[in-house]
């Protein structure tokens, strides 16, 4: 029988882990839970504790009871009732806040701490989609222009 121990590394950040301190370090340095972060999509510096700051209170819609049914849930089960088109709106302002990247826009989030209700409303995988699709369309312009 052969016995062998290996090195197993964490992210500071987040739950990530990994056998190799080379990839771990390279998610370091992008982890959206990291307040220092380097974005991998727009490379661009971002003021992620300014775009938090943008993020309003979540507690004025804040319930410590909610009724479903024939139950009634007390304590720290809670429950959000957010007006219409609020979430859209304060992603909006977020959008302008970090010059539309949607992976900034995802980090300030998370790092904020929001409620499931309004990560529903935000949808990383189309923003990103779209996102390219804008850049894309740029280099093609600009190609184009060029000849």
């Amino acid at each position: 029988m052969r016995t062998e121990r290996v090195n197993r590394y964490y992210c500071d950040w987040c739950k990530k882990s990994g056998c190799s301190a080379y990839h771990m370090r390279r998610h370091e340095a992008h982890c959206t839970m990291n307040p220092d972060r380097k974005c991998g999509v727009c490379k661009q510096p971002v003021d992620i504790a300014a775009a938090i700051s943008h993020i309003p209170d979540l507690l004025p819609y804040k319930r410590t009871t909610f009724e479903a049914g024939e139950m009634t849930f007390l304590g720290d089960w809670c429950w959000y009732e957010f007006p219409d088109g609020w979430a859209e709106n304060f992603i909006a302002t977020l959008e302008d806040e970090v010059d539309g990247c949607p992976a900034c826009m995802l980090a300030a989030l998370r790092q904020a701490g929001v409620a499931a209700y309004v990560m529903q409303k935000f949808d990383f995988k189309k923003r990103l989609e779209d996102w390219w699709e804008s850049v894309n369309l740029e280099m093609e312009r600009r190609e184009h222009e060029y000849y």
